[in-house]
């Protein structure tokens, strides 16, 4: 049974949150586009071309994630988040020396979150939600430990918001590999 309530714009702007949910496609896809108004035309195209885009590569936020209340439900979980200033170079990611003590790894950070935002911006450190400044989807999100010496030796797609399936995963290592970054790592399914 369709939802009559759910008008065009509703499907359209929650396409532009969340480009790979496939009951929403399936509602753009039953939408008359002799139906629409010229500005409703032109942003059936945008929202066409921004789930064209994004759709392949999108991890969005899990369901229970995505109610309009979500973030003033967990803004307290906020508090310990952390992004990291990170570079690559040489094919290798520096995290810099904010990670670091006197005598070599800081154990509070070995097993380090990542997101892979939308624009391929590798963001590194803790809170996935928080680090992708509570973006609807990201490409990537997982965890991984980085050496000291910058070599990516373990990754895992372990995310509670964004919950990348195993095919998402490998899409997210290719961008990894896509932004030069050796690495020597095992990698884990979390199921």
């Amino acid at each position: 049974m369709i939802d009559t309530s759910v008008t065009n714009i509703d499907v359209f702007k929650y396409l532009f949150k969340y480009p790979s949910d496939e009951l929403a496609q399936a509602a753009f896809e039953r939408i008359n586009k002799n139906e629409l108004t010229d500005q409703e035309l032109l942003l059936y195209k945008e929202c066409q071309e921004f789930v064209r885009k994004h759709e392949y590569n999108a991890t969005p936020l899990v369901l229970h994630a995505r109610g309009i209340f979500y973030i003033d439900s967990v803004v307290d979980e906020k508090e310990g988040s952390r992004r990291i200033p990170l570079q690559v170079k040489d094919k290798k990611l520096l995290l810099g020396d904010a990670i670091w003590d006197a005598s070599g790894w800081n154990s509070k950070y070995d097993l380090l979150d990542f997101v892979i935002m939308p624009d391929y911006e590798l963001r590194v450190g803790l809170k996935h939600f928080w680090m992708a400044d509570t973006a609807t989807f990201v490409y990537g999100a997982g965890r991984m430990i980085v050496s000291r010496e910058g070599d990516v030796e373990y990754i895992d797609n372990h995310s509670g918001h964004y919950t990348p399936t195993e095919e998402q995963f490998k899409k997210s290592l290719k961008l990894l590999d896509y932004l030069n970054i050796k690495h020597s790592y095992t990698r884990t399914i979390w199921e």
